[in-house]
């Protein structure tokens, strides 16, 4: 078993309501036993999963020919299940009803200043703006929010058969978001 007790001030609400969609609908993650708080602090009584993290398989070239398929799979199921609202679960709610709110908050003004700071993006990639601007129609066409990982990369998956999912940044947003 794994007892994981966030001792943040801001921790993280809904990641056994993320793992709990998920498992619902066939993606395997560690089972959740129980959650509730000790204190101001959540908790979760989880499965511990025996099995190296993927980013060290991938790192030693163990990890299977096909594991970026079945990534990009995995991720496609993850985002059956639908939501309500964009953001971070606040006391049981989304930050944000509509996308455009959540693009146009202080968290991801700030993850843009930090881009442009340390010049992570140049020309080459586009202008931010136009992102925005794309973005933007693509939730006016397809405004289905959706459980998002948020932090999907090989270092928050297990090499496991098939591959585990663990560890989600628990946000309500557009699968599309979650790729990128």
């Amino acid at each position: 078993y794994v007892l994981k007790i966030p001792l943040s001030s801001n921790s993280e609400e809904g990641e056994a309501q993320f793992l709990e969609a998920w498992e619902a609908v066939g993606v395997s993650v560690p089972h959740i036993y129980k959650e509730g708080r000790v204190g101001e602090h959540p908790y979760i009584l989880m499965d511990f999963v025996d099995a190296p993290i993927l980013m060290d398989e991938i790192k030693q070239s163990t990890a299977k020919k096909d594991i970026y398929i079945e990534l990009g799979r995995t991720l496609a199921i993850m985002h059956t299940p639908k939501a309500e609202g964009y953001g971070r679960i606040i006391k049981g709610k989304p930050q944000y009803r509509e996308f455009k709110e959540w693009l146009a908050s202080e968290d991801i003004i700030n993850r843009v200043k930090a881009t442009q700071e340390n010049n992570l993006l140049t020309d080459e990639h586009g202008s931010l703006t136009r992102v925005f601007d794309v973005l933007n129609a693509y939730s006016e066409k397809h405004p289905i929010s959706t459980y998002c990982h948020f932090d999907y990369d090989a270092t928050n998956i297990l090499a496991t058969e098939p591959i585990t999912i663990i560890d989600p940044n628990p946000t309500l947003n557009l699968g599309i978001i979650d790729i990128a």
